[in-house]
């Protein structure tokens, strides 16, 4: 049986995943990495948010955990993540060369303790 094109192993990637307006705020946020392995923060313990667009990097600090999100067209992410609409953010599995502006991508999570 042949995959269809959306099927393909990573063709239909997603960086994160956002909540219905209508179901309010998220109570966690969860980082998957490439590994397979996750990990889960409160959003009531973050404390600081960075947004540096001239590298690409978001950086979260959840009261004594520092995590940082590297990848391009980040901007969309930011404004969800200010408004604790994400459920969950994921790096991929590999490179991506898509070329389409609205279209995101997480490189890489570190997470330090």
């Amino acid at each position: 049986m042949e995959l269809e094109q959306s099927e393909q192993p990573n063709s239909s990637y997603e960086a994160y995943r956002n909540i219905a307006d209508n179901r309010g705020q998220a109570i966690k946020l969860e980082f998957r990495f490439k590994t397979g392995d996750a990990e889960q923060f409160e959003y009531y313990n973050l404390t600081r948010t960075k947004f540096d667009y001239s590298t690409g990097k978001i950086t979260m600090k959840f009261i004594d955990t520092i995590v940082t999100i590297e990848g391009k067209n980040l901007s969309k992410l930011k404004d969800d993540l200010r408004h604790n609409k994400i459920e969950w953010v994921q790096e991929a599995e590999t490179e991506f060369e898509n070329t389409d502006i609205n279209f995101v991508y997480i490189g890489k999570i570190a997470i330090e303790i």
